[in-house]
């Protein structure tokens, strides 16, 4: 792969990362249609996947950036009915394209689309450092992505259990 500053050389997770970006892009751009910012983004994932950052944090950064630039960028900042700030102390329900709203009853709502306020301020500010804000982040943008998919899975996902 080419670009301004020269070949990028990826190997083992660090090569299926870039395989599943590339994968997001090509299911997830129309034809014709720039996107100069994003295509910014990805060179700068692909340049940083040569070096030592962490994989996780760009492949999160990337996603957030890409549902961004598509318009269907995810508000970490605020619920979305009540405007209010995220509250590191709250749970929160994810609805894709609709954003956060705060729970009054976590026990009662599916696990799987409640987040923790304090797993949501971490990524906002891109501290993924605990393990388990890191698989939140993960489990949040693919249930964001997957909306915008079809159905389909990601072929470049495969690779990362082999």
């Amino acid at each position: 792969m080419e670009c301004s500053l020269g070949a990028i050389v990826l190997e083992g997770q660090r090569l299926f990362s870039g395989m599943y970006i590339n994968e997001l892009l090509t299911r997830l751009l129309l034809n014709h249609v720039e996107h100069k910012q994003l295509y910014l983004a990805y060179q700068d994932t692909l340049v940083a996947l040569q070096g030592s950052v962490d994989m996780q944090l760009l492949l999160r950064q990337f996603e957030l950036c890409l549902l961004g630039e598509l318009g269907y960028g995810i508000n970490l900042e605020s619920d979305c009915r009540s405007h209010i700030a995220i509250d590191a102390n709250s749970s929160y329900l994810f609805t894709p394209d609709v954003g956060f709203e705060k729970l009054m009853e976590p026990e009662q709502a599916n696990a799987a689309r409640v987040y923790s306020g304090s797993h949501i301020v971490a990524l906002r500010d891109f501290d993924l450092s605990d393990t388990d804000v890191a698989k939140t982040a993960k489990r949040l943008l693919r249930s964001a992505l997957a909306a915008h998919l079809g159905g389909k899975p990601l072929h470049s996902r495969s690779l990362f259990s082999k």
